[in-house]
């Protein structure tokens, strides 16, 4: 997102496919594990997170040149028969400058 710059707390939106759910387990166990040491905010820079309809929004303590590695479970609903699945869209930008921003569609 940055060449040799450092944004102040960053969002990252992922809007989560037709037919899914996002696991609320996985989000806590990233999150639990802030309770117990400071080691994840280290490793992975997670605040916290927000589930809304359609979408995750990670808050990160910040955003460099370094890589930023974390992974989300996203869980099929079998209810749902999805065709024609769509590309959706994961954002990154600066919380304070949303000029500051990046996109890319995933499947």
């Amino acid at each position: 997102m940055l060449d040799d710059r450092t944004t102040q707390m960053a969002v990252v939106e992922i809007t989560i496919p037709t037919g899914h759910y996002v696991s609320k387990s996985n989000l806590n166990k990233l999150l639990g594990a802030l309770s117990d040491s400071n080691s994840i905010i280290k490793s992975t820079g997670i605040l916290k997170y927000e589930i809304e309809k359609d979408q995750v929004n990670i808050y990160l303590d910040k955003i460099s040149s370094d890589k930023t590695c974390f992974e989300i479970e996203m869980i099929k609903d079998d209810n749902f028969e999805v065709e024609n699945q769509q590309k959706r869209t994961v954002l990154v930008y600066d919380y304070y400058d949303s000029r500051i921003r990046r996109s890319i569609l995933v499947l």
